[in-house]
């Protein structure tokens, strides 16, 4: 970045926004704009919670739970506390203005289950 944009009074936080009391973002947010369209914040949580934001406004776009997250406690790792859903940073092909990532959760969308349960999508 230029000092001189980020010295400018136009430069900072434009909006800020709270989720889910647990919920975390190991993943990190993605900034993508579709051919045409107005940018986009791309997030995907620790509770398998993918959403789209304006990124300009935070103005909120699409919000979806894959499916339930894997428990903390299935595995007894204390390494992630709570949930393990969604941990990796998502990869978006401008090609086909499609996301990909991996979500860790039950077999059959179960709420929990333990470890031999477990699947990704």
């Amino acid at each position: 970045m230029q000092p001189s944009i980020v010295g400018s009074t136009s430069f900072g936080i434009l909006w800020t926004k709270t989720y889910l009391p647990k919920e975390r973002w190991y993943a990190r947010p993605l900034v993508y704009t579709p051919p045409g369209q107005k940018q986009l914040v791309f997030t995907a949580s620790n509770q398998n919670w993918i959403r789209t934001v304006d990124a300009v406004t935070g103005a909120p776009i699409n919000a979806r739970q894959v499916q339930p997250p894997f428990l903390q406690s299935d595995l007894g790792c204390p390494d992630m506390p709570d949930f393990i859903g969604i941990v990796g940073t998502p990869v978006i092909d401008p090609n086909t203005d499609t996301a990909y990532f991996f979500a860790k959760g039950y077999q059959n969308n179960a709420a929990s289950g333990g470890v031999a349960k477990g699947t990704y999508k």
